[in-house]
Formats: structure tokens, C-alpha cells, sequence
């Protein structure tokens, strides 16, 4: 499929990005402000010119806040700009389509305090009309163990879990009804998991002359597979789509340029 071949080497150049900014930036709250905004160039890149894309912090009526938001995903085209005169930081929730919380590396502390934290807080705030935003959460790896950190991040209680995950590297997702990490298909009828071959170790495996990052699937059994961090972010920026749309079906016919199997991802055990 032409578009998930493309949606793999924009992953590549997403990775290659993150890497090359955070080898030049030594301070650790710059380099994530520029993760942060390599993925806004491309959720903007995405999107109808009517939702626009900023960060900030999101407000009720009340005068209730939320934390500082990393990606702020906002109608510009329905809804008048309360809060623009100057550089917009500032979102009435009714005006705010969805939110995206980004790490550089997830950790169990981001999955287990930080991100329900700040949930809690968006879902104290108390829209005029309408519902609460969804919110995601996207990171460029782990921090640590892939198996431990997917395993935390699956078995969020719905209260404190994201709308949407996805960690690119080595690629995992969870969405409303599936969660686990995203291996390499093979070309083969079938399409089988594509393992790493026999002499390769290490995080790191090629296939078909391009690298991809491996994972181990089970914390003991040692079954090592190839994930597809391509895959990943097209399964994620689809069902962003998905979550923007509300069920009205205007990106339905994405869906006959994508595999049937598409979302298929492997649980993680």
C-alpha cells in the first residue's frame, strides 16, 4: 500500500529528527519543547486548515485551568478566537477539539502519576455545551524496558488512560478497543510477525536494507520481534482523524487506502 510505505518513511524522518535534536540540545526541557514541535509540524501537516494546532492551557467558564498543554488541537474555523488578539496560549474548552501530551521517553511515573494527573485536571474543568476533549498520549520510545512500560501503559484503568497512545519507537498503540505493540509484517501471504534474523542482536535489526527497532515480546520468553514504528504513527494520526471526526464518517475513505489488517497489533503478554 502506497500510503503506509509513505507513513514509514515519515516515521524515519520523524525518529532521525528527534535524534539529531536531541544529540545537539543538552538540556532536557529543550529537547522535549523540540520534539514537541517536530510533532506539531506534522499533525498540522495532516489536518483540515479548519482545526488549528497550539499549546497552552486550556480553560473553563470558571476560570478552572488545566496544566500546560503540550499540543492543543482547536476549531479555527467554526468557532470565534476568543483568546487571539496576541499570540494564542490560552483555549476556552469549548473550542478544543483534542489535546496531546508528548515525551521524549515514557516512563513509568509519566504513565502512572503524570498523565492521569493531568487528566484528572481537563476532566475538572466544566464545558458551557459539548464534552470534554480527548487526550492523547504520544512519545518517541520508553524510557526503559519495552515490555514493562507497554504493560503499564495497556493496563491503565479507562479513568486514567489516554484517549489514544502511541510510543513510535519500537511501536506500540493502544486506541478504544486494542492495545499492544506493532511489529513488522512480512511481504508474504500471510503476513506473519517479521522476526529479526539469527545473527542480529541488539535493539537494532535490517530488513530489506532499511533499520528498524526489535522488541521482546513476553518479559521471560525471550521471543525478540521487529517492530514497525511507520505503522504505528499511521495507526495513531488515523484514529486522531477518527476522534476529530466524532462519527460524522468525512474520512471514511481512508480507509481504502490503508490494509485490511492495518490495526492489527500483538498484545502484549
Amino acid at each position: 500500500m502506497i500510503v503506509e510505505k509513505y507513513w514509514a518513511g515519515i516515521a524515519r524522518r520523524l525518529q532521525i529528527e528527534s535524534g539529531v535534536m536531541n544529540a545537539l540540545i543538552p538540556h532536557q526541557g529543550e529537547k522535549g519543547i523540540a520534539n514537541e514541535l517536530t510533532l506539531s509540524r506534522l499533525v498540522a501537516d495532516l489536518l483540515p486548515p479548519s482545526i488549528g494546532v497550539g499549546t497552552g492551557v486550556i480553560f473553563d467558564s470558571t476560570g478552572k485551568t488545566s496544566s500546560q498543554t503540550d499540543i492543543i488541537l482547536f476549531d479555527q474555523g467554526q468557532q470565534p478566537r476568543l483568546m487571539a488578539q496576541t499570540n494564542q496560549v490560552m483555549f476556552p474548552i469549548e473550542t478544543v477539539r483534542l489535546a496531546i501530551e508528548v515525551k521524549t521517553r515514557l516512563s513509568k511515573t509519566d504513565i502512572e502519576e503524570d498523565f492521569p494527573g493531568k487528566l484528572a485536571r481537563l476532566q475538572a474543568l466544566t464545558p458551557t455545551s459539548g464534552s470534554h476533549p480527548p487526550f492523547c498520549l504520544f512519545a518517541y520510545s520508553f524510557a526503559d524496558s519495552d515490555h514493562s512500560r507497554a504493560t503499564e501503559l495497556s493496563n491503565l484503568e479507562a479513568s486514567k488512560a489516554p484517549a489514544l497512545s502511541c510510543v513510535v519507537r519500537p511501536g506500540y498503540v493502544r486506541t478504544s478497543d486494542r492495545a499492544g505493540f506493532v511489529p513488522l509484517r512480512s511481504a508474504e501471504e500471510g503476513k506473519q510477525w517479521v522476526e529479526p534474523d539469527a545473527g542480529q542482536s541488539g535493539h537494532l535489526a535490517i530488513v530489506d536494507g532499511t533499520e528498524y527497532p526489535v522488541f521482546m515480546m513476553g518479559q521471560y520468553t525471550g521471543q525478540r520481534y521487529v517492530g514497525d514504528p511507520g505503522r504505528a504513527l499511521l495507526i495513531f494520526c488515523l484514529s486522531m482523524l477518527t476522534a476529530l471526526d466524532g462519527g460524522a464518517g468525512r474520512f471514511d475513505w481512508l480507509t481504502a487506502y490503508t490494509s485490511e489488517d492495518l490495526d492489527a497489533v500483538e498484545p502484549v503478554s
